[in-house]
């Protein structure tokens, strides 16, 4: 495998990550709009660690490697079950008239 091939892997996961800490970012936007402080908090604070952890490695110093990206992918995963749940509550009962 050469160094393009790589490098199309790591181009092609810096764009879901990115893509993903924005979502978060505009969560936490809309949801300080609907008063949900706390939502708004975890949306904000999980897509800074989503970037950290992705571009960790980058940091002189600093060795993540994998692991950064595991703990970006798990917090991804818990932010966006999170949201779900609280929208899910927060949307009215289609049952009632």
């Amino acid at each position: 495998m050469d160094q393009s091939h790589g490098n199309g892997y790591f181009i092609a996961g810096m764009t879901g990550f990115v893509s993903l800490a924005i979502s978060c970012f505009l969560a936490a936007r809309a949801m300080s709009r609907r008063n949900a402080k706390g939502m708004a908090r975890f949306s904000l604070i999980s897509g800074l660690l989503i970037v950290l952890g992705f571009f960790g490695g980058f940091i002189p110093g600093v060795s993540l490697g994998t692991a950064g990206i595991w703990f970006s992918v798990v917090l991804g995963w818990i932010w966006l079950a999170v949201l779900s749940r609280h929208l899910y509550r927060a949307a009215p009962d289609p049952n009632c008239p």
